[in-house]
């Protein structure tokens, strides 16, 4: 979210089961059942600081700085970001940290001079990764192939097109060839 002037900050909201689980997950052994809470927060906020990363405008890595951490049945985390970014025409958000649970979305908004600029879901689909570019509604996402599969089967049914035609236009232009072929 914009703050004042060209700062950002990030706020996060997350069900404090979610955030036991996902530091049990990441830290195996932890008992977070009996664990202090200086401790809790201290793991929770290296968890969440090496799981998110922020490019904005294509070139200026973002990082998170110093968490306010306050915990109950949710759990509310503000960071500030490390860099002034002037004017946020783009942005790529990776943010992983709950990734390691089970069926995981994390709603992801953007809050511009006050007002939302956009919702967006990162999860298994996307790799918890988007690229998003602004536009006169807010911001929209910038849709890239997602991987190699994506190409793998554009390729596949190209290759299965051009075969299809080159087997139709041999059986056109030479129909008694294709008869021998076939008695044989």
């Amino acid at each position: 979210m914009q703050e004042k002037g060209d700062k950002w900050g990030v706020f996060i909201v997350v069900p404090f089961a979610t955030c036991q689980m996902a530091l049990q997950n990441n830290y195996l052994g932890l008992d977070t059942q009996n664990i202090d809470i200086k401790r809790f927060n201290d793991l929770l906020n290296k968890l969440i600081q090496n799981s998110c990363l922020f490019v904005a405008n294509g070139n200026d890595t973002l990082f998170l700085n110093t968490a306010k951490i306050k915990l109950g049945h949710e759990v509310e985390i503000y960071y500030q970001i490390n860099k002034v970014v002037p004017k946020l025409d783009s942005v790529t958000v990776l943010f992983n940290a709950f990734s390691s649970l089970r069926d995981q979305n994390t709603i992801f908004r953007i809050f511009q001079s006050g007002k939302a600029a956009g919702n967006f879901i990162l999860n298994t689909e996307n790799k918890y990764k988007l690229s998003l570019k602004k536009s006169q509604m807010g911001f929209s996402v910038i849709d890239y192939p997602s991987d190699l599969k994506t190409n793998k089967w554009i390729m596949i049914t190209l290759i299965s097109v051009l075969l299809l035609t080159a087997l139709f236009f041999f059986i056109k232009h030479f129909p008694k060839l294709n008869i021998q072929f076939f008695k044989k």
